[in-house]
């Protein structure tokens, strides 16, 4: 295999460990709180068996604790309106920190927080060129 054909393939298998690093989520509202949380990709797969603790405004200990389903789902019902914090820890380095604003709540009211799939695989691109640019400018210039 050609020295081209190799820095191509390591270039778009950069750009989907770029991708696939990331942790997305979903908040629905209504009656319980249920977040669905995923591990970013070119398909979305659910972070089975996270560990998860709510914590309740105003709170240092934890309101509730317990593990996503196999679906990468959790819910919990708040019992008083404010900033409440759920973080989602898979245990191997992948997590977030879930903000939820606790009002009056509607049935059926859902947020999903973040930038689309695309955008973030344009960025990863974007970066990886920038890279290989500034390491052929540098070899251009004599410095390798």
């Amino acid at each position: 295999m050609s020295k081209s054909k190799v820095l191509k393939l390591a270039f778009f298998l950069m750009a989907g460990l770029v991708v696939a690093h990331a942790v997305g989520y979903k908040v629905e509202k209504g009656g319980a709180i249920t977040i669905s949380a995923w591990y970013e990709g070119l398909t979305r797969v659910p972070m089975k068996e996270a560990f998860v603790n709510v914590f309740a405004p105003g709170d240092k200990a934890f309101f509730q604790k317990g593990r996503t389903d196999r679906r990468g789902r959790f819910s919990f019902y708040p019992d008083r309106p404010g900033q409440w914090y759920v973080l989602i820890n898979d245990g191997r380095g992948h997590g977030v920190v879930v903000k939820v604003r606790v009002r009056e709540l509607r049935a059926g009211e859902t947020c999903s927080p973040g930038l689309p799939l695309y955008f973030k695989f344009i960025v990863g691109l974007s970066i990886i060129f920038g890279v290989f640019g500034a390491v052929s400018l540098w070899k251009g210039r004599g410095g390798g």
